[in-house]
């Protein structure tokens, strides 16, 4: 679709639908409700995001934002029913019932010509800014354990001091990733 010729409408349905896949893709569950915190974090983010200017409907300035109502309308533009915010106490990004992440990511990218990877850069930078502590997480789909990855890498190492520093930072991770149960978030 040409750029010049989406609706204000469109191209919010498109934010809200890209920002909701993206927050999934990193497992993220719900953000903060806290309104102030919500548009000053994402107006940050949208400044730097290279492919802001694919939307040029949609401007967030400090005298102009309105992420949270473009997400709480989200769920009331269902056209494809592919991914929408449900705005009950926190902000919960949430797919259609019909859709996969997959699915969804690639849809976004033929109709609005960001790929899902961008998307999901948009969502990994505004999560980054709100901080942990305001944000939900858990495994997101397809998210392969790592311990398994680790001693797969192990068993391919001869040195066995590099064996046991790969065995040492997997460990470090499961204890810091947001999806293991020692680094779960909230």
């Amino acid at each position: 679709m040409d750029t010049d010729r989406r609706t204000t409408a469109q191209q919010e349905t498109m934010l809200g639908q890209g920002l909701a896949v993206g927050c999934l893709s990193l497992g993220v569950t719900a953000v903060t409700s806290d309104k102030a915190v919500v548009e000053e974090s994402f107006t940050r983010t949208w400044e730097h995001w290279p492919l802001a200017s694919i939307f040029p409907s949609i401007q967030f300035t400090e005298d102009s934002q309105n992420l949270v109502g473009i997400l709480a309308g989200s769920a009331g533009r269902r056209r494809h029913d592919m991914a929408h915010w449900s705005c009950e106490g926190d902000l919960h990004p949430q797919l259609g019932p019909q859709w996969s992440l997959e699915e969804a990511g690639d849809v976004l990218d033929r109709v609005t010509g960001v790929p899902h990877s961008a998307w999901t850069e948009l969502a990994d930078a505004f999560v980054h800014r709100l901080g942990s502590e305001r944000i939900r997480c858990e495994k997101p789909r397809g998210h392969a354990d790592a311990a398994p990855r680790a001693l797969a890498l192990a068993d391919t190492v001869d040195d066995a001091s590099l064996r046991e520093r790969a065995l040492l930072l997997q460990r470090l991770v499961d204890e810091l990733s947001p999806w293991s149960p020692a680094g779960r978030r909230g």
